[in-house]
């Protein structure tokens, strides 16, 4: 059902993003992980706001034509609304390379 595919999809990624929060706090870094359901840009733009960022940092990276066209759109919305800088982060050469394998 739907509610289960989301279900699975917010665990895994509240999985992905805890392991992050973790790498980076091992790494002397320090972060605070937000998860929030909705609007990915509206999220974003609200959170940056909230938190006077001084920039935002999106990745540029996708897995498939359906996954670039949304966070294209969204990393497309966060540059279009965003009142501070955006900062891009290509995704890794070795990575991609691997993927069109």
């Amino acid at each position: 059902s739907v509610a289960e595919i989301t279900s699975a999809g917010e665990k895994s990624a509240a999985d992905r993003l805890a392991r992050v929060e973790e790498r980076l706090r091992a790494d002397s870094i320090p972060v605070e992980a937000i998860q929030c359901k909705g609007v990915p840009v509206a999220h974003i733009i609200e959170q940056a706001e909230k938190n006077a960022a001084d920039f935002i940092v999106m990745g540029s990276h996708g897995h498939s034509a359906l996954y670039d066209l949304v966070v294209g759109s969204t990393t497309h919305g966060v540059l279009r609304r965003a009142s501070c800088p955006v900062v891009i982060v290509p995704r890794p050469m070795q990575k991609a390379a691997k993927a069109k394998m």
